[in-house]
């Protein structure tokens, strides 16, 4: 069975669309939604999902507010022998649980990835974005988009004892990758998309990054490579941090660095 968490909080411009296209999916799934303390009746649309189809389970964020928490919570409740995640405000792909039981037929990989479309909503236009080949790749020569935990189809039992950092605002998808690829410096990339991704909802933590965000991302990031001792994964890191301190989104946000860059600059 594989186990889709689903933090939700507000989202309930977005839930129809995105609960539709995980009840769309025929297979063994069980949908993990879990109400990071709405105020919007979020919850009585996925209820009402809820109650067409028993593979919706539904929880309250258990360790406080935020995305990380609510995910956390997810995985502590999870049944199924894999796990994904997805957003909001994204929705499931169709044919998503095929590819996903074709790539995890052998069980050889701890983790896979998927590609995505991106939904263009002034155009209602879909384009298949950051393709990568199929194939195994180390983590010194790591796949696009390696950070992010909602193109990542994971072996259950790999997660155990591995968690969001719920102090992180921004970046806290890529600290549990990080996390995961220290347990085993792989990822194994199918060659199909599974998450339709979206850029409708100006609240998105995509849309809302600051300079003291991203600031914490990368004292997470450094304070997490001081903190290894395998070379490759202290190499990968390291190409990691300078790729996000050249971004022009980084460059253009920490141009009000100021009292941020003297207080983040210095943990």
């Amino acid at each position: 069975m594989v186990s889709i968490i689903v933090p939700y909080y507000n989202a309930a411009p977005w839930l129809v669309r995105c609960c539709q296209s995980l009840t769309d999916n025929e297979g063994d799934f069980e949908f993990v939604m879990v109400d990071d303390h709405s105020e919007d009746g979020s919850a009585n649309i996925v209820r009402a999902f809820a109650e067409q189809d028993n593979r919706f389970v539904m929880f309250d964020n258990e360790h406080g507010k935020g995305v990380s928490g609510a995910r956390n919570t997810g995985l502590d409740h999870i049944r199924g022998d894999w796990v994904t995640f997805l957003d909001a405000d994204d929705r499931l792909a169709p044919e998503a649980f095929r590819q996903f039981s074709e790539a995890t037929r052998s069980g050889r990989y701890n983790i896979y990835q998927f590609n995505h479309f991106r939904h263009y909503t002034t155009v209602d236009k879909l384009v298949s974005k950051y393709r990568n080949p199929a194939g195994h790749y180390d983590v010194i020569s790591p796949p696009l988009l390696l950070c992010i935990v909602w193109n990542k189809l994971i072996k259950a039992s790999f997660v155990e004892g591995v968690r969001f950092d719920e102090s992180l605002q921004y970046c806290e998808d890529e600290m549990f990758v990080w996390n995961l690829l220290v347990k085993d410096r792989s990822v194994f990339c199918i060659d199909g998309e599974t998450v339709i991704h979206y850029f409708d909802n100006p609240n998105s933590l995509a849309k809302s990054k600051t300079a003291e965000s991203l600031y914490k991302q990368n004292a997470a990031l450094v304070g997490f490579l001081r903190q290894q001792t395998d070379p490759v994964i202290k190499c990968a890191l390291c190409r990691s941090i300078s790729t996000h301190w050249q971004s022009d989104t980084y460059l253009e946000i920490i141009g009000e660095r100021s009292t941020i860059g003297e207080q983040y600059g210095k943990e």
